[in-house]
């Protein structure tokens, strides 16, 4: 594979970190109750649907990270777009990888 499509995969790798880092900290500091005030629904389900996300971005980017290693040399990319593309269809955050990846691609080259 090319270095400028290896490239691409990791700054969309490091897309996904940083998205995991953000899910993650809504999770972690925002607007947890305090305990005398109980746990509300709304709370519940935006904590489970950003522990979603946050697995199936881990899922679909640990993949990528391990093929990385030894440089994509073993990497179906057929399958980690298929995979991503699955993805989008359920979380809309998903959306802005392979469009991420595409405009790397254009704009070094």
């Amino acid at each position: 594979m090319d270095d400028l499509k290896v490239k691409a995969y990791k700054s969309i790798l490091f897309q996904a970190l940083l998205d995991i880092r953000q899910l993650s900290g809504g999770i972690v500091w925002d607007g947890q109750p305090e305990p005398e005030e109980g746990v509300h629904p709304s709370f519940t389900t935006n904590v489970v649907q950003h522990a979603q996300e946050i697995f199936h971005i881990s899922n679909a980017y640990h993949n990528l990270a391990d093929a990385l290693i030894g440089d994509l040399a073993h990497f179906n990319e057929e399958n980690f777009w298929n995979q991503i593309d699955h993805l989008s269809n359920t979380f809309a955050s998903f959306k802005h990888y392979k469009l991420l990846y595409e405009q790397y691609l254009m704009k070094q080259k």
